[in-house]
């Protein structure tokens, strides 16, 4: 009895638990993940942390992916000095978008990431901001059991740069600079 009530537990462990292969779209281009502005360092310290605000942000969209859903991050600045200064963007949440670049059974995967936007003074008067991304993940099917049941498996993947460039677009647009879009992959908005 013990062995077929062990059996049955074991079976319905392994049925909640799933995994799914990660695939790659197409994708030619390469985003630049730092751009020089032609705006001083010292006016764009003045503006950077509103322009990441939430209510800035839900107005504007930040475009992660060209699927259509723009996501919001949460911001923090991380450091001030003369230098300098960092914004973090995201994981307060777990902030989610579909990925341009991530497959998973099938469909964009949901995505989520850290970032950080390093903004420096250039010696030409000019502000060189650079994203790098930290924990970029997606889901890839389910674990199980956690005390509230089955919860999400996360899987590490590599930088595509379509995110990053996507905040300096994002910043671009902002403050009234252009630039050329995101290069995305082939079918993506």
């Amino acid at each position: 009895m013990k062995t077929l009530i062990t059996v049955l537990i074991s079976c319905f462990l392994i049925s909640c638990t799933s995994i799914y292969e990660i695939k790659v779209s197409s994708f030619e281009g390469v985003n630049e993940t730092n751009f020089i502005y032609p705006i001083a360092f010292e006016e764009l310290l003045n503006k950077a942390d509103i322009l990441f605000s939430y209510k800035a942000q839900k107005n504007n969209e930040i475009r992660l992916s060209g699927s259509g859903n723009p996501a919001v991050l949460y911001s923090k600045v991380n450091h001030l000095s003369e230098s300098g200064f960092e914004i973090q963007l995201g994981d307060i949440s777990r902030s989610f978008w579909r990925s341009d670049f991530y497959i998973v059974n099938g469909r964009p995967a949901q995505t989520t990431g850290v970032f950080t936007v390093k903004f420096e003074p250039t010696t030409d008067g000019q502000t060189q901001v650079s994203v790098k991304v930290e924990k970029l993940e997606v889901i890839n099917g389910t674990e199980c059991c956690g005390p509230h049941g089955r919860y999400s498996r996360y899987t590490n993947v590599a930088s595509t740069t379509i995110e990053e460039y996507a905040i300096l677009y994002y910043l671009g647009e902002q403050l009234g600079i252009s630039m050329h879009k995101p290069y995305r992959p082939l079918g993506a908005l």
